[in-house]
């Protein structure tokens, strides 16, 4: 008997899914290791670096001393039976106070260099691998693809590092620090040449009319103040016999606040809506439903597509709905990662077999790529002969359902008396925050003007690669 359509989604859901874990597990073996983080405590310029040999016996005294002496129970167990490494990680910033400079050329000094470690459990390293496979079912891989994955959340992970972050805060107030010398000075001076320049277009007007005006800045009213004054003002709609002198006066405040700096528009509004954001009174908080919309976090994410996998390989004729749920979770992703433009949950569950065209979606004359896992996945599910007439790719699910099943899954999946995450919240990428629900308007804001990358550390993909290499030739333990 010929396997129905969601027969053979299940099978591809289940290869894609014993993929992943054949794949983690390999990555499990070579990573289940007690890890030694070296660092040096302080900052000694012009010292020689540490040697093989050093690194090996600090290592080795350190596993012996745990092994012995340490009070946590798991980190004896781990000394004595796991397999371990270890690697020197330099911190990238110092304080002055630990910083130190050793002339160079000096012969007979004996080095006496302060050295801290970081231990890193076993298990630790297992959770974190959970998490990442968690991850990866965001980029339904097939098993050419996983020694490639995953690619899509490096520059979120090296952006969002303390260290990465600490630096765009040293440039963020270098960039600024001119724009906030301008928006403390003061203003009356300004505004009174303001007024003189006015008064030669409109030789009726008074200047002492305009000088008592209730946007007009006092003596000691900044820049800021002012701006802030004459926008709140011409928004109202206030005095609007005056509008075009308000006008007037609102460009001169903007022209000096950005004197002195090469500022896109963009960034100039940006600032600019900052500012105004302070004066204004504070919104209502959303309904719940609202909320209920907010982007979820990566990690999140996945657990949602593994739960509803779960459900439908348990019982596929009675689940097909969860089925379907499954490959709209991953058309999401695709979307969301790879699209221009937002589509609702209503279009989505509008889309056909004439969407899907080999590795891509096509969506309203827009083409998005997927993964060759999507592709194999699309292929047993609609098989690869064309059809007469296309044909819905989710025929058991609507609206309805789909915030039932959603709610439902929330219950399970986020902590108790959590605003359930319904299908709009799955619509928008999924950041690395966990555990956080994050406004859409914020989410769209940090990728339009992502985070830049001052500090470049070593890719997750690429540690783990030498972890797996560097535990591969390791000497058996004694």
């Amino acid at each position: 008997m010929a396997l129905t359509k969601h027969q053979k989604l299940a099978r591809g859901i289940k290869s894609l899914l014993d993929a992943l874990d054949d794949f983690h597990l390999k990555v499990t073996k070579v990573s289940n290791v007690l890890q030694f983080h070296f660092y040096e405590t302080h900052l000694i310029l012009g010292r020689p670096l540490i040697t093989e040999k050093a690194l090996a016996t600090m290592m080795r005294t350190h596993l012996y001393a745990l092994s012995i002496f340490s009070p946590n129970e798991k980190m004896r167990e781990a000394a004595k039976s796991a397999p371990f490494i270890g690697m020197v990680l330099t911190p990238a910033f110092y304080p002055r106070s630990r910083v130190c400079f050793f002339p160079p050329g000096v012969s007979n000094v004996i080095w006496h260099i302060p050295w801290g470690v970081k231990i890193v459990l076993p298990e630790e390293n297992l959770r974190k691998l959970e998490e990442g496979k968690l991850e990866a079912l965001l980029y339904c891989a097939s098993k050419a693809e996983m020694p490639e994955w995953i690619d899509w959340y490096e520059k979120d992970n090296k952006a969002n590092t303390l260290t990465n972050q600490l630096c765009a805060v040293h440039e963020y107030g270098k960039e600024r620090e001119p724009v906030i010398r301008n928006l403390h000075q003061g203003s009356h001076k300004l505004f009174l040449q303001t007024i003189k320049e006015y008064l030669k277009q409109d030789s009726k007007m008074r200047s002492r009319t305009l000088e008592t005006l209730e946007f007009a800045p006092k003596e000691n009213t900044s820049v800021a103040e002012a701006y802030t004054q004459v926008s709140h003002s011409i928004t109202a709609g206030k005095k609007r016999h005056f509008m075009d002198f308000q006008r007037l006066w609102k460009i001169k405040l903007r022209r000096l606040i950005f004197s002195g700096v090469a500022w896109s528009m963009d960034k100039q509004e940006a600032l600019l809506q900052e500012l105004l954001s302070i004066e204004q009174p504070k919104q209502h908080s959303s309904t719940s439903r609202w909320k209920s919309g907010h982007a979820i976090d990566r990690i999140t994410f996945g657990k949602f597509i593994l739960h509803f996998a779960d459900e439908f390989l348990a019982d596929i004729f009675g689940r097909e709905i969860e089925g379907e749920i499954v490959l709209l979770l991953w058309v999401m992703a695709y979307i969301s990662q790879n699209g221009t433009r937002s589509y609702s949950i209503k279009r989505l569950l509008e889309l056909t077999t004439a969407n899907v065209i080999e590795n891509r979606f096509l969506i309203d004359d827009e083409e998005i790529e997927h993964s060759e896992g999507v592709a194999i996945l699309l292929k047993e599910y609609i098989g690869d002969q064309p059809l007469k007439k296309p044909q819905n790719l989710f025929p058991n699910l609507d609206a309805d359902n789909l915030a039932d099943r959603f709610r439902r899954a929330s219950e399970k999946i986020l902590p108790p008396g959590t605003i359930p995450a319904l299908p709009e919240a799955f619509l928008l990428f999924p950041h690395p925050h966990k555990n956080v629900r994050m406004l859409p308007k914020h989410l769209r804001e940090q990728r339009k003007n992502p985070l830049p990358i001052y500090h470049d550390p070593i890719s997750h993909q690429e540690l783990k690669r030498q972890l797996v290499e560097k535990s591969s030739n390791l000497p058996p333990k004694s």
